[in-house]
């Protein structure tokens, strides 16, 4: 087996820059282990100013302003009323968020994680992951076309996210705080349609639609309830969910005209 000092699984934002940490503090070997390839479409994403002293911290600020958008983001929300009100001015850090594409996101985070002496290996799915006698951490994981290698570590860094790999190979119980679900759906914005560089929110008595921007002239439509209440209610249905969607006074005037190829998805 390939032998790492830290072997990080997962190479999301939270695996990558954990990674790139690593690295900066030179004389370690990291590897990476990333099950996809940074392409699936994801749902609108922004940042806020917060971000700019981490991306310092990680030597990608630079970087960062010349391969992603920094296009000012706002967020109007309709919680409570009938009409959409701003939340800039109270929730946002000198009112301004930024609207940023997740994937290329991602695949600097990665890209630089690899320039700068991390092993990477991409679409590659962790298998197994247990104890090792001597060395610390064995890890199994096959690549895409089959191939399954092995790696010892030292240390392991589980950034698998809600999978969460090393709780389920090591049968480790879940604690549960609460429960969030989202039933969403991705659409083509038609020629001449636009809207404005912005977040809304439209609450109703089963939760909220959160609307936000993608790039390619798409946009992500996504309710927002407990588990519970998407059951009773069905709304993974293709047809329920549309319904309810053209129902809502804001959320449904916006999607005029929107076309969905997919079925909604729940997260």
């Amino acid at each position: 087996p390939r032998h790492f000092d830290v072997l990080v699984l997962g190479g999301g934002v939270a695996g990558a820059s954990a990674g790139l940490c690593l690295l900066n503090r030179g004389n370690v070997s990291v590897g990476l282990i990333e099950s996809g390839n940074h392409l699936e479409e994801r749902a609108g994403e922004s940042i806020s100013p917060s971000v700019k002293p981490l991306l310092n911290f990680l030597g990608l600020w630079d970087q960062f302003v010349q391969t992603n958008s920094l296009e000012e983001l706002g967020c109007e929300a309709a919680w409570g009323s009938s009409q959409l009100r701003s939340l800039d001015t109270s929730t946002v850090l000198k009112n301004k968020r930024w609207y940023i594409d997740r994937n290329q996101f991602d695949v600097m985070l990665t890209d630089s994680f690899a320039a700068r002496g991390g092993t990477l290996f991409g679409n590659t799915k962790v298998i197994t992951c247990k104890k090792h006698v001597s060395k610390g951490w064995l890890v199994t994981a096959k690549n895409a076309i089959g191939e399954v290698n092995q790696f010892t570590c030292q240390y392991l860094i589980d950034a698998s996210g809600r999978r969460g790999l090393l709780r389920t190979n090591l049968n480790l119980s879940l604690s549960v705080y609460d429960r969030l679900v989202g039933v969403g759906c991705v659409g083509d914005i038609p020629t001449g349609k636009t809207f404005a560089k912005g977040v809304q929110i439209e609450a109703c008595e089963y939760g909220w639609w959160h609307i936000s921007p993608l790039p390619n002239h798409k946009i992500s439509v996504v309710l927002m309830s407990d588990p519970d209440i998407i059951s009773h209610m069905k709304v993974s249905q293709t047809d329920v969910w549309t319904t309810l969607m053209k129902k809502m006074p804001i959320t449904g005037s916006m999607m005029e005209g929107i076309t969905f190829k997919d079925k909604p998805r729940s997260f």
